[in-house]
């Protein structure tokens, strides 16, 4: 946020991070993952303080939604993420430390389980 958005906290200073690592770094990043609770309320007026990781909005013919896919749209503004986004909803280290336990079991368990995709 110091970087990007003048210290300002303000989600489109990751998108903007993130332009900048895809277009300067040497290999530029092809998966996002963003570990952190997200909610549109990234200046935290509502004091519910559960956004780790704000989500940006993007404008639908429904309203405004929450979009992850906008933060890797970083070769312009149409609308097409240029690296694969997940994310890991948690609001503390344990709860990652537990997520990225299940799964890292899940794909060691070898055998057909670890084998079958569905995307």
């Amino acid at each position: 946020m110091n970087e990007f958005n003048y210290g300002l906290y303000k989600p489109e200073a990751i998108r903007d991070f993130l332009s900048y690592a895809y277009h300067n770094w040497e290999k530029a990043p092809r998966y996002l993952v963003l570990a952190g609770e997200g909610t549109f309320d990234y200046r935290n007026n509502q004091g519910y303080n559960d956004n780790l990781v704000p989500a940006i909005l993007v404008e639908t013919p429904y309203g405004l939604f929450a979009s992850d896919n906008r933060y890797a749209d970083v070769d312009g503004d149409d609308g097409v993420p240029d690296m694969a986004v997940g994310r890991l909803p948690v609001m503390t280290s344990e709860e990652l430390d537990a997520v990225i336990s299940k799964i890292t079991a899940y794909e060691t368990a070898g055998g057909n389980r670890a084998k079958r995709i569905l995307l």
